[in-house]
C-alpha cells in the first residue's frame, strides 16, 4: 500500500504541481496549518518547532492521517486537528490559513494541499511553495524542521524533545501491567525489536542473544504494536530462559507506552518511532542504526546513546527520507549485523552504572 501511494504521488503529483501557479505572498496573519501526514518518529520530531510557533503567538492547526494523529491528540499547544480522510473538513478550510508549513519531506500531495488551504506556504525544495528551503541532510531532522520557521524570522535550536501528556487512565493501566515486575527490585529494560514496513532492514537480528545475556540480571519488557507481536514471539521462542521476560506488544497504545517509558530504567530500540518517544519521555535510550545516520535521526537530547557501525560499508546510509528513497537491501541489512552484542552490552552497563 505504501509503495502504491508513493507511485501515484510521484506521477500524478508532478503533473498537478506543474499546473499550479506559485502561491501568494506572506502576510501578517497568525493562523498556521502544519502538515504532518505520516510516521510516528518524525511527528514527534516536529513538536519542538510547533511549540515554538505557539509561544510566538500563532494559532496552530495540524493536518494529519490516522498514522500521525495520535502524537498530536493530547498536546496542549495545538488548537485543532484535521484528519485528511475527512474531505468535508478539507473543503471547508480552502484558503483559510495564512501560512501552511509542510513538514513532509517528499510527498507531492502535501505540497498540493498546502497550496489549496493556505495563502502562503513553506516547504522543501523538491516541490512548489511560496518559499522553498533546501533540505540539509547533514543536520538532525529536529533542526531541519526548525529551519522551516526561519522565513517567519524565528531562529530556534531546541535542547530536547517534547514529552507526550499521558492521562491518569494510562498510568492505571500500565501500573497494573508492571506491578509484579516492580516488586522484584530489578532494573527494567525495555526492548523494541519491531520496525516500520517501509524499511525492515533497519531491524537488528541479535536481540535474542542480547536478551540471553540480560535476563538473569534485569527484567525485560518487549514492546510493540499488534503487528509486531510476531517478531516478539519469535524472539521469545529462541531464548534459553524466559524468566523475567514480559511481552507487552499489542497491549499498550501510544500514551500507555509514553507512561511506561517513565517507569523503566533503559530502552533499547531499532531506529524507529518508539525510540524517539523514549528520548522524548526522558528515558535513557540506546538506538541502533545502520541504513540511516544518527546525525539525521539519532536520539535527540542528553543521556542517550546512538550505535552506528554502517560507516564500515560503502552503501550506508542508503535511506534518504528527503528524496523518498527506501531502496531494497541486496545484502539483507548487513550494516545492522556490524553492531555486535558485546558493543550493546557495554553501552547498557555504561548507561545503567
Amino acid at each position: 500500500m505504501i509503495s502504491f501511494i508513493r507511485m501515484i504521488d510521484k506521477y500524478i503529483g508532478n503533473l498537478i504541481l506543474f499546473l499550479l501557479p506559485q502561491n501568494k505572498k506572506l502576510n501578517n496573519g497568525k493562523n498556521i496549518l502544519i502538515i504532518r501526514l505520516w510516521t510516528l518518529g518524525e511527528s514527534l520530531l516536529t513538536l519542538p518547532m510547533i511549540k515554538k510557533l505557539k509561544e510566538e503567538g500563532y494559532n496552530i492547526n495540524i493536518l494529519v492521517t490516522d498514522r500521525s494523529k495520535s502524537v498530536f491528540e493530547n498536546v496542549n499547544f495545538i488548537d485543532d486537528i484535521i484528519n485528511l480522510k475527512n474531505i468535508f473538513s478539507i473543503i471547508k478550510n480552502l484558503n483559510k490559513y495564512d501560512i501552511a508549513i509542510d513538514t513532509e519531506p517528499y510527498l507531492k500531495i502535501s505540497s498540493i494541499i498546502s497550496w489549496w488551504l493556505s495563502k502562503f506556504s513553506i516547504g522543501w525544495d523538491n516541490r512548489k511553495y511560496s518559499i522553498n528551503l533546501k533540505y540539509n541532510d547533514k543536520i538532525h531532522t529536529v533542526n531541519n524542521f526548525c529551519r522551516l520557521i526561519e522565513p517567519l524570522n524565528i531562529k530556534y535550536e531546541p535542547k530536547e524533545l517534547i514529552p507526550l501528556n499521558y492521562k491518569n487512565e494510562n498510568k492505571i493501566k500500565v501500573n497494573d501491567l508492571i506491578k509484579d515486575i516492580k516488586n522484584q527490585n530489578k532494573k527494567i529494560i525495555g526492548i523494541h525489536a519491531g520496525m516500520a514496513e517501509s524499511s525492515p532492514w533497519r531491524s537488528w537480528k541479535n536481540f535474542p542473544e542480547l536478551i540471553n545475556n540480560l535476563n538473569e540480571k534485569y527484567n525485560i519488557i518487549l514492546t510493540g504494536s499488534n503487528e509486531e507481536k510476531k517478531i516478539n514471539k519469535s524472539i521469545i521462542l529462541t531464548l534459553n530462559n524466559i524468566n523475567n521476560i514480559s511481552d507487552f506488544s499489542g497491549n499498550t497504545n501510544l500514551l500507555d507506552l509514553s507512561y511506561l517509558l517513565t517507569q523503566i530504567d533503559l530502552f533499547i530500540s531499532n531506529d524507529t518511532g518508539p525510540m524517539h518517544l523514549s528520548a522524548a519521555m526522558k528515558c535513557k535510550t540506546i538506538g541502533l542504526f545502520g541504513p540511516n545516520l544518527p546525525e539525521r535521526f539519532g536520539l535527540y537530547g542528553e543521556n542517550n546513546i546512538s550505535i552506528y557501525e554502517g560507516k564500515k560499508l560503502g552503501c550506508s546510509p542508503c535511506i534518504n527520507v528527503h528524496k523518498g528513497s527506501f531502496p531494497n537491501c541486496p545484502i539483507n541489512g548487513k550494516c545492522m549485523d556490524l553492531i555486535k552484542v558485546n558493543d550493546v552490552l557495554k553501552k547498557i552497563e555504561e548507561a545503567l552504572s
